[in-house]
This record gives structure tokens, sequence and C-alpha cells, in this order.
């Protein structure tokens, strides 16, 4: 059989780690309170895990006097918890949506899903995140027509016994910012992604 060598450049050595080894940033985008959750491959964590040394999440609470610089407090935020030498490779958020009924009307007219459209894209700029590599789905998209306590159970379900003192410590902005990257991790293990290289099986 030959064997087909591949000298790589320094930018696709780059691009090669970025996709087998990705630092994922998951986040419950809000203005407010914004929940977010990292799995890290190159800590080499189990994805079902949630206490492995791979999985990272919290909230934050951005402030300011207005939405330009609550934008950017929540990337400092964001970057702290990163961490200032780390480079985040990918980025899933849920896309905000238009819902009918009084709530999602409501919702429109004070420029709610506007507002938090404009996070997501300060901080994918900020944080670098190359286009291909940022992921947005609409709620309906990643969970359905459910409410978020369908949510925190399914994710107790999945993670296990461990999960259940998360789900009973955090809020569900943080949940589902772990069940978006969760989404994103399913969708990477089946080689989903479109920048995924696909596996070919070579004959003889």
């Amino acid at each position: 059989m030959l064997e087909k060598r591949i000298i790589s450049t320094g930018y696709a050595n780059q691009r090669r780690l970025e996709i087998e080894y990705p630092l994922l940033l998951a986040i419950d985008p809000s203005v407010n309170n914004l929940g977010w959750a990292i799995f890290d491959f190159s800590m080499g964590g189990e994805m079902y895990d949630i206490s492995s040394k791979g999985w990272r999440y919290g909230l934050i609470h951005p402030k300011g006097i207005n939405l330009q610089y609550k934008w950017k407090d929540a990337y400092f935020k964001l970057k702290e918890v990163i961490g200032r030498d780390r480079h985040i490779t990918h980025l899933a958020a849920e896309w905000p949506m238009y819902f009918n009924g009084m709530r999602g009307k409501l919702a429109a007219q004070q420029n709610f899903t506007v507002n938090l459209a404009s996070l997501i894209g300060y901080l994918v700029g900020k944080l670098g995140v190359k286009a291909e590599f940022v992921s947005l789905w609409t709620p309906v998209q990643w969970k359905g027509s459910v409410p978020k306590y369908v949510t925190s159970s399914k994710f107790v379900r999945l993670f296990g016994q461990a999960a259940r003192q998360v789900a009973n410590t955090q809020s569900n902005d943080v949940i589902d910012a772990i069940m978006i990257a969760e989404f994103w991790l399913s969708l990477y293990n089946r080689q989903k992604f479109t920048w995924q290289p696909k596996q070919q099986t070579v004959g003889m």
C-alpha cells in the first residue's frame, strides 16, 4: 500500500490542532445573566463526566451604563475564566428567535432579540473565533420547544448522578450553556460539521 506523506505548513498544522483539540466555548447569551460552559479537548476529559478536567462552567453578570459597555464587560469576564493565554477555537451559542404571543412581541419591541444577537457578534469578534467555527442554533434547533426544567432533567439523565448537584446549585442559564456544548459535542463526535475532514476508506 502506498503511503501518502503530507508536509504540513504552520497554518495547516494549526488548523489540524484546532480541529482535533478544540477549545469550545458555549454560551446562553444574555446582557444580564450569561451562562457559559467550556470543554477543553486537550485536557482529555470524558464528555459526559461534568466533574472531569475538560469541563468548566459558570454565570457572569455583564455590567455597564449601556449595551456597548455590557458587551465589553462580558468579554473581559469571559477572558478571565478562559485564561489570558488561552484562545477559544470554537464557539456555540443560542441564537435569538422571535416567538409569537405577547411575551415574544414584547421582547421584540424592547429589542431583546437584537441585543442578544449583537452581544454574540461582539464576543465572536473580540475572541477571534473563525467564522466557520461559530455554531448558532435557535432554541428550537438545539433543544426543541421545551421549557428550561426539561433541559435540566435531560442534563441529569445524560450526565448522571454528579450532574444532579450541578443542577441543584447552578442556574438554568448555566445548564443551558452546558447542554448547548453537549449538542455541539454530539455533532462533533458524529462528524456533522462541514469543516471536519471526512474519513475515507482507501482500497488496494
